[in-house]
């Protein structure tokens, strides 16, 4: 028999290992039951997230035109809030992903009953709360943020969005000249001036552009996709059930990178403001998401309670 420390372990093994295969709130139940609705305004906030997922259900994902959020702007007490509500949404999409029971009803629409619309919710939120101002909105990034967060939780995601996908990034109008740039880094290092030529091996490239035939080429530079189609199997002992468990070679894998203590290792290497991706700034908001630690307890699982929610998203993915 294995003894749980507290409430919040024992709820975090119930999630993870007796999950349940259906579930019987809607999308809309699943949103207001997950963020805190002023009563007062419930009604009206019901009917901007009806459209909101509405919205995203339908929604074709076209990556924002810029690159950088203001996450690494905005105070840290904000920042906080955030990453909350982004936990939030990511448990939404876990629990979403659990087939309704009712999907297959006529008298329920599909945004009401897929996991679509939360699963582009988590990938538009840091772009689209932390997207530059418009000529709109304020221009203090404290002001501007707080005013996202009191339209996200009156259900005007969708509107968001839209303004988020209409700013345009200014153009890079200069293309560097790299026989120039050559010339200057082995001047600059003859000279020793080692700052200088680090500078300009860092500086920009010029943007590359692609056609038809330039593909066959770049494909031969990817490996084809790996399948598991052996059927050898590996014994793995269970200290608990005291008896042999075997797992397919695709199994051992997905344990293996699923492993907690690897995530923690891999959160943990990553680099601030870096890997920035055509829908947020980088992967710094998901690290400071998952890497949120409790200082009462001692042991890793217990320190990064959010770990074993990375684990279940990734199992999804």
């Amino acid at each position: 028999m294995k003894l749980y420390k507290s409430n919040r372990t024992l709820t975090n093994h119930l999630k993870t290992t007796h999950k349940t295969s259906t579930r019987t709130l809607t999308n809309i139940d699943l949103i207001t039951s997950n963020f805190s609705i002023d009563p007062i305004y419930l009604q009206s906030a019901t009917k901007n997230w009806t459209d909101t997922l509405q919205y995203l259900h339908k929604l074709d994902l076209i990556p924002f035109s810029f690159r950088r959020s203001l996450y690494n702007k905005t105070p840290i007490k904000i920042r906080h809030q955030l990453k909350n509500m982004l936990y939030k949404i990511i448990e939404i999409v876990v629990t979403s992903t659990c087939p309704h029971t009712e999907a297959n009803s006529p008298h329920l629409h599909q945004y009401l009953t897929s996991p679509t619309a939360f699963w582009k919710l988590f990938l538009l939120f840091e772009g689209t709360m932390l997207a530059p101002a418009s000529p709109q909105e304020p221009k203090k990034h404290k002001t501007l943020v707080k005013y996202r967060i009191d339209m996200f939780f009156n259900g005007k995601f969708h509107l968001l969005h839209k303004s988020a996908a209409r700013i345009l990034s200014p153009p890079n109008t200069t293309t560097p000249d790299l026989d120039n740039r050559k010339d200057q880094i082995v001047k600059a290092a003859n000279n020793d001036d080692w700052r200088k030529a680090s500078n300009l091996l860092q500086a920009p490239l010029p943007p590359v552009s692609y056609s038809d035939q330039f593909f066959p080429a770049i494909k031969k530079l990817h490996p084809p996709p790996t399948t598991y189609t052996s059927p050898d199997t590996i014994a793995c002992p269970n200290p608990t059930l005291h008896q042999q468990t075997f797992l397919s070679s695709s199994d051992k894998v997905r344990a293996r990178l699923l492993d907690e203590t690897l995530l923690l290792s891999t959160l943990r290497r990553l680099k601030r403001e870096k890997s920035a991706g055509p829908y947020a700034d980088s992967t710094d908001m998901l690290k400071d998401v998952f890497l949120v630690r409790s200082k009462a307890l001692s042991d890793d699982e217990e320190r990064y309670p959010h770990i074993a929610l990375l684990g279940n998203l990734l199992n999804l993915l």
